[in-house]
């Protein structure tokens, strides 16, 4: 009887000290604060009024200064993240590599910009206004599309983790039902639930799954293959001579064969053509019935949510367990 209290109690441990799989997702919102920060700084720089000229030039100039001093920093610490995968594999590893670079190219212009506020003497209001404004189109345009693609990199890696630590969670908690059915202990109806939970986890980890190989088909994909283009371009190089006196002697002999079939060719053609009319029809038809395509967000969000619910799931079975006790 004691064993079985014991053995209770562990389960009861086992499912109630849960780790909270929202502080998984949580750096997301820190990395979004500190871009509406840069955003909001930027924005007063731009909009502000002419008043107190020259306070006000000392302080718009400091407030740059600060501003792209952030901007690095954030840049910095992206680039950082994103090397920490350091065992990618094709195709993500060019896209790593391509982001990384992006990132280095971002970072010098951030250092040509502090440079250049610092070395101009006779800066205006209206120089330091336009400079910002110049500052935060490029910004616009070059860092937040590359930081909202490696954050969703990152979010999704993230999801794998959750659901790793809620598996191990499972896997413990299935140990101990085991041990308490051994013990002679009635688990028909925790084990029910148990294989609830592990639905909702397999479901997440599928959702997951889409969600990273949607990623790879959209971002990652396309730069490998050209990369393997460029490679296979310069790998089969041919003498420029040769091949000269190669295409001599197949356009000699194609030329007669030509002649020969100018008429059959004809007939070929308009029917060619009356038939990629029809498949051209059929193909708009079939994409019409296509549904839309879920987003890689939807998909992660999705992903979330079951594992939300294997939590409820454990946390069903915590209350369950010390109605046993």
């Amino acid at each position: 009887m004691r064993k079985r209290t014991a053995l209770f109690t562990i389960l009861v441990l086992s499912l109630f000290f849960i780790p909270a799989y929202g502080g998984v997702f949580a750096q997301s919102d820190t990395t979004k604060k500190a871009l509406e920060d840069v955003k909001e700084s930027l924005d007063t720089l731009v909009e502000a009024k002419d008043e107190d000229y020259s306070d006000e030039v000392a302080l718009r100039v400091e407030t740059y200064r600060k501003v792209v001093d952030f901007s690095t920093s954030e840049a910095k610490d992206l680039k950082l993240k994103l090397l920490s995968y350091d065992s990618l594999k094709e195709p993500l590893l060019s896209w790593k590599d391509d982001m990384a670079q992006k990132i280095n190219k971002l970072l010098s212009f951030y250092d040509n910009e502090k440079k250049s506020i610092e070395a101009s003497k006779d800066i205006t209001l209206e120089k330091i206004q336009i400079i910002a404004e110049q500052f935060k189109e490029e910004r616009e345009k070059r860092f937040i599309p590359l930081s909202d693609e490696i954050n969703l990199f990152l979010i999704i890696n993230q999801g794998e983790k959750a659901i790793e630590m809620t598996e191990a969670r499972w896997k413990k908690i299935q140990d101990d039902l085991k041990k308490l059915e051994n013990a002679g202990a009635d688990t028909k109806k925790l084990k029910i639930l148990l294989g609830e939970a592990n639905e909702n986890i397999e479901e997440s980890k599928k959702l997951e799954s889409k969600a990273m190989d949607l990623f790879i088909k959209k971002n990652a994909l396309p730069l490998f293959e050209l990369k393997q283009a460029t490679t296979s371009t310069h790998a089969t190089s041919i003498d420029s001579s040769v091949l000269t006196a190669s295409s001599t002697e197949t356009r000699t002999t194609s030329t007669e064969k030509l002649e020969d079939k100018n008429e059959k060719n004809t007939e070929i053609t308009t029917t060619t053509k009356s038939n990629n009319n029809i498949a051209t029809t059929t193909d708009k038809e079939l994409q019409l019935e296509e549904p839309p395509e879920e987003s890689i967000k939807d998909l992660i969000k999705s992903s979330i949510l079951k594992i939300k619910d294997a939590y409820k799931i454990f946390i069903e079975m915590s209350s369950l367990v010390r109605k046993l006790l």
